[in-house]
């Protein structure tokens, strides 16, 4: 999460090299991909931690919602 990006709440996940945008409300990706076994654990991890990046996001952004 970037407290400069204009975007609807979502989050960035990177690994060897590569990137993708997750929306955190849908969890759906809204940009880019990683390899199919990295990117659903990476899926998973988001469902799971939801309530926290929401939060997250929330306080980064306090002010600009």
């Amino acid at each position: 999460m970037y407290a400069d990006d204009p975007h609807h709440p979502h989050c960035h996940i990177r690994f060897a090299g590569e990137e993708m945008m997750v929306d955190i409300i849908s969890l759906e990706v809204i940009e880019g991909s990683l390899p199919k076994g990295i990117e659903r654990k990476a899926l998973d991890w988001c469902k799971s931690n939801q309530p926290f990046l929401e939060l997250k996001w929330k306080e980064l952004h306090a002010g600009r919602i």
